[in-house]
């Protein structure tokens, strides 16, 4: 797995690389904004009324700041990008600029902010059964707080859409809108109310408007990342008790990852100014389970 994640990494620095123009000077990019879920939350959640927490042992052991409220043992994938694209610190979360918790400089949202959440989803109702967590939503109308912050310290919105434009916009999202949504039946009436075809076009549609209001605010450079395998996760084969995927997940999550691409290019066709980016995560997944080392990602 480390090996096709590294090259699903490198791949993605190319890319961020190739829209500087450039290849000289480090971070390849001047900032970094990440929205997303658990596997992106850096501890947003930490200070939130939910249940979802990772602030304790054993997660963070082998992290060199320790328990951060990772969900992991160490570092997070985005953790690794922030390095590959050269920048000495890793990218904060957004709740460190937030009293009472405020620990960061406020020059440090310059180099870019962390605002995914631990159960958020691109609907504003998925993972409302664990709790307050920041919906994309939520995490929109944070970086819309930056940017008026950074129009401030620049004494220029024009200024800070000028910085905010060469700044790379990374997104893990959509997991939690399947997981901890559709298909948690006693909780949600979403697959009541609409078919997996129906869902994964509600999705895109609400994730089409996001994107638009970052752009709005200067955002050009944007790389979205499809949902994994979610069938394949140990809990669900256990909840279903299958003998191997759970085949019926995985293929509503397919229906959203194959309307990804269509987005994206949807969005390089109406913002000429703009990049966007589609990292197929379920083909690295498919690649690390299968072991065939071809190609494992797709940017478009």
């Amino acid at each position: 797995m480390a090996s096709e994640t590294k090259l699903w990494l490198m791949l993605l620095l190319f890319a961020a690389t190739c829209l500087q123009y450039c290849v000289h000077g480090r971070p390849q990019v001047p900032c970094l904004f990440i929205f997303g879920d658990s596997q992106a939350d850096s501890g947003n959640n930490n200070y939130l009324p939910v249940t979802s927490k990772v602030n304790f042992p054993p997660y963070g052991v082998d992290f060199s700041k320790g328990v951060t409220g990772r969900y992991t043992n160490g570092k997070l994938a985005i953790d690794i990008l922030g390095e590959l694209l050269g920048f000495s610190d890793f990218i904060p979360p957004h709740a460190d600029y937030l009293p009472p918790y405020a620990n960061s400089p406020v020059s440090d949202i310059y180099f870019g902010v962390n605002y995914a959440s631990a159960g958020g989803g691109i609907n504003d109702k998925s993972g409302g059964n664990l709790g307050q967590v920041f919906s994309l939503r939520d995490q929109i109308n944070h970086h819309k707080s930056v940017y008026y912050q950074l129009a401030a310290e620049l004494k220029s919105e024009e200024k800070a859409r000028e910085h905010l434009s060469q700044c790379l916009y990374y997104f893990d999202i959509g997991t939690n809108d399947y997981t901890i949504n559709y298909f948690v039946t006693d909780f949600f009436p979403t697959s009541v109310n609409y078919t997996t075809e129906q869902w994964a076009e509600v999705l895109h549609n609400e994730y089409y408007e996001h994107l638009t209001v970052l752009h709005d605010l200067g955002a050009r450079k944007f790389a979205l990342s499809g949902v994994a395998l979610l069938g394949c996760r140990p809990y669900q084969i256990d909840l279903y008790g299958t003998k191997g995927c759970v085949e019926f997940i995985n293929d509503a999550v397919q229906l959203f990852n194959k309307g990804l691409r269509p987005l994206v290019e949807k969005l390089n066709e109406e913002y000429s100014d703009s990049k966007f980016m589609y990292v197929n995560y379920t083909a690295i997944q498919s690649e690390a389970l299968s072991g065939s080392g071809k190609n494992i990602v797709l940017l478009v």
